[in-house]
């Protein structure tokens, strides 16, 4: 750590924490670190790249923490498209599962586009008790609500049970042919690794 970051945690330490206080819990290194953005982001940058460095570093077995920073509507590489709304459902009471579901359901039976994109659910704004499941089986389906906190969309577990509200999943329908399936021989795969070894590539060239 540079000595112009010491220095800024330091005085940060001071003015925030109690004078006892000799030992800094994760929060509060969390909130050194957005500090030390908001006031000098000549500074914190080699502090996130230090970050950056240890998530990247892996322990004795291989090991790394997973990446999520890809995440999103294609590795956020692209702009979520603007797709088109093919249903739309209000909020109604009671139980409003089957209704979106059947919403769900309709577009993923839709035709998809070049880009694999079947159309929008738009929930208009409101509250929805769900007190079942819903599921998302095909890809190229959006559901979609209409603004933010409690004014906007709201879908509610309802219920005193737990599960999952919204289940996304594909279709079973993996085949596997004979003379076409790989053998993992590692005894071990890291979290995170980049590759491993199998019993035969036969077969596999060209193939990701």
């Amino acid at each position: 750590m540079r000595k112009e970051e010491s220095e800024i945690i330091r005085r940060f330490c001071n003015i925030c924490l109690p004078k006892k206080q000799v030992a800094c819990s994760p929060a509060i290194v969390l909130s050194v670190v957005l500090f030390v953005a908001l006031i000098e982001s000549t500074v914190v940058t080699p502090l996130f790249a230090a970050y950056s460095k240890e998530v990247q570093a892996a322990d004795e077995r291989g090991n790394r923490i997973p990446d999520f920073s890809h995440c999103g509507y294609m590795g956020q590489k692209e702009p979520v498209p603007d797709v088109p709304v093919r249903v739309v459902v209000s909020p109604a009471r009671g139980d409003n599962t089957q209704r979106i579901q059947t919403a769900i359901d309709y577009v993923a039976g839709l035709p998809a586009d070049a880009g694999g994109i079947r159309g929008a659910v738009l929930l208009l704004k409101g509250r929805y008790e769900v007190f079942g499941s819903l599921k998302m089986s095909a890809s190229g389906v959006i559901l979609r609500g209409q603004g933010m906190g409690g004014s906007g969309t709201v879908l509610l577990a309802a219920g005193s049970d737990r599960r999952t509200l919204i289940r996304i999943a594909g279709r079973n329908d993996r085949t596997d042919l004979p003379g076409k399936s790989y053998r993992i021989i590692d005894d071990y795969v890291p979290v995170g690794a980049y590759s491993f070894h199998l019993d035969t590539t036969g077969g596999a060239e060209g193939r990701r």
